[in-house]
Parts: C-alpha cells; sequence; structure tokens
C-alpha cells in the first residue's frame, strides 16, 4: 500500500466516522428559514444562519471568524486559518442564503423541517447550498480534526448571505476589501452543479457565457484531478457553466492568476430551487473527502 493510499483510506475513515455529525450540522441549517428577504422572512432567520457558520467554522479550526456587513446590507461570513510557511491559500466558499420554498403544498413534508426519505435528506436548502456547508465543516473537521492537527494549505473562508437574490453585495466587497479573496486557488465556489456519483465526477472551468475562463494547467487543477479520482476511482469531468455566477467573473478579474473551480453535492436528482429539493448523503460524504484530499494534495506540488 503506497503512501497516498494510506492517507487517503484514512482520511475516508475519518469523514465517514464524522456523516452523522454532518447530518446534525445539515438539520440544524435546513431548519433556519435563511431567505435574503425581509419581505418574505424574517431577517433574524439569516443572522441564525451566520451566527450558526461562525460557531462551526470556528470549532472546526479557522481563526477570527465573523460576520461582515457587504454593500447591499447582508451579511458575509469570513475566516482564515494559516498552514506550513510557504503553503498555497485556498479560499473556500458557499452561500447561506437559500430560495424561497414557492409552493408549500408542493412539498411533500414542510420545506423547513428537515426529513430523510429513500436514503435522501430533504429540505429547502438541503443541496443549494447549506449541503456545501456541511460538506466543507466535514471537510476541515477530518484534516483538522480534535486533536488540532491543522491544516495542509492557508485557508480562507467566506461565506456569503445574499447569493440567491442576485443582489452583487459579495461582488462589491471583493474591490473593497480584497485581501478577504486572496488566494492561489478559489477552490470552492460551490453552486448550481458538480459533482454527481452516477454521472461522474465533474468540475466546472469555464464559462457557457461571461466572460470567465479558469487555468486548467496548474498545480491546484492537477491536485483536484488527483482528488476526484481517489475519492471517485474515475476521473473528473470538465463542464462549462461557471460563467453564470456573477461572482467568478469579478474574482477572476480582480485575481486572474488564481485557479478557479467550481464543485459542490449537488446532482440532477437534488431538484434545487425546486419543492422537494434533497441531497444525497453519499454526495456530502465523497464530496467532503474530495475537499480534503484537495487539500492535501495542493500543498505537495504535483
Amino acid at each position: 500500500m503506497t503512501a497516498e493510499s494510506t492517507e487517503t483510506a484514512a482520511l475516508r475513515e475519518r469523514v465517514r466516522v464524522l456523516m452523522p455529525r454532518a447530518k446534525e450540522d445539515l438539520t440544524e441549517l435546513v431548519a433556519m428559514r435563511s431567505v435574503a428577504d425581509p419581505r418574505q422572512f424574517p431577517p433574524e432567520e439569516c443572522a441564525k444562519a451566520a451566527d450558526f457558520l461562525v460557531r462551526a467554522f470556528t470549532e472546526a479550526g479557522l481563526r477570527d471568524v465573523r460576520r461582515v456587513t457587504t454593500p447591499d446590507g447582508t451579511d458575509a461570513v469570513v475566516g482564515h486559518a494559516p498552514g506550513p510557511e510557504g503553503a498555497p491559500t485556498v479560499l473556500l466558499y458557499c452561500h447561506y442564503d437559500v430560495q424561497p420554498p414557492l409552493d408549500d403544498a408542493a412539498w411533500r413534508t414542510p420545506p423547513f423541517e428537515p426529513t430523510e426519505r429513500d436514503g435522501r435528506w430533504y429540505g429547502r436548502g438541503a443541496a443549494d447550498c447549506k449541503g456545501n456547508i456541511a460538506m466543507h465543516l466535514t471537510a476541515l473537521r477530518a484534516l483538522g480534526g480534535p486533536e488540532g492537527r491543522g491544516f495542509p494549505v492557508n485557508l480562507k473562508f467566506v461565506a456569503e448571505g445574499s447569493e440567491e437574490q442576485g443582489t452583487a453585495g459579495l461582488e462589491e466587497l471583493v474591490p473593497l476589501q480584497p485581501d478577504l479573496f486572496a488566494a492561489d486557488a478559489l477552490r470552492a465556489l460551490t453552486d448550481h452543479l458538480t459533482s454527481a456519483a452516477p454521472w461522474g465526477a465533474r468540475v466546472e472551468v469555464e464559462s457557457a457565457g461571461r466572460p470567465f475562463r479558469a487555468r486548467t494547467d496548474g498545480p491546484a487543477y492537477r491536485a483536484l484531478a488527483t482528488a476526484f479520482r481517489e475519492a471517485y476511482g474515475k476521473d473528473m469531468v470538465r463542464a462549462g457553466q461557471g460563467g453564470s455566477i456573477p461572482l467568478c467573473g469579478v474574482l477572476a478579474t480582480h485575481f486572474p492568476d488564481a485557479e478557479i473551480a467550481l464543485i459542490g453535492v449537488e446532482e440532477p436528482g437534488c431538484l434545487i430551487h425546486a419543492p422537494d429539493e434533497s441531497v444525497d448523503p453519499s454526495e456530502i460524504e465523497r464530496m467532503a473527502l474530495t475537499e480534503a484530499l484537495f487539500l492535501s494534495c495542493y500543498a505537495t506540488p504535483l
């Protein structure tokens, strides 16, 4: 058994053991009605979700995790963690706001009451994007763990609070506070598509329309391809749709040398933005392993 496969096996086991906690994270998050529209839901619901992220990511090993008000008046959650001297820097992204549930009567179970059914976890935001929050937390816990092993790279973390509203709060924050976003790999812009176990692991690296094209020849991309192969047992598939997310274009403009990739737990069965949204917990598990492996692989250039 090679050293790499030994590391993969150890991380796989740590992620597996952490899955009950991932379910707890997602259960608590989905119950928060964090629709960033005060005309539909009280803003206190978004505040609860933001405070949850501050607590959870602090416990997972990040430092100075705090709320930062963006130009549209909503709060992003930011934090960081130092890695070894000379290690690259990775920015992890997600958003904690969700789409409104639309027609409550079209849901088989209430949208903000997390429910397990037929092996899937149901509720508004279960996949987009609170499932990705649970995935990030699981990956960081698997790497850092209760022993405080630390992280193999320098980490930055940003969670948006109004992505689903289409406002430009976070995009406008980038030029105002670029240090929050500067990284070698802008790694987990988790939204809308990506890996899907039955269809093959996939990563979005190019735009289908807007002027954004990610580098695909650098060390971060190679490390991500290795991580997918180790976690899924198959090669990563490239797709092109990242330009549909305005933040990608803003980051590519301000950090042209950074490598950007979009990955996450969404797959066609999730029905994001529709009634009966759900997530396959095995996707959270595999994507958490992929992220942990990526961070480990990226620390040592391939």
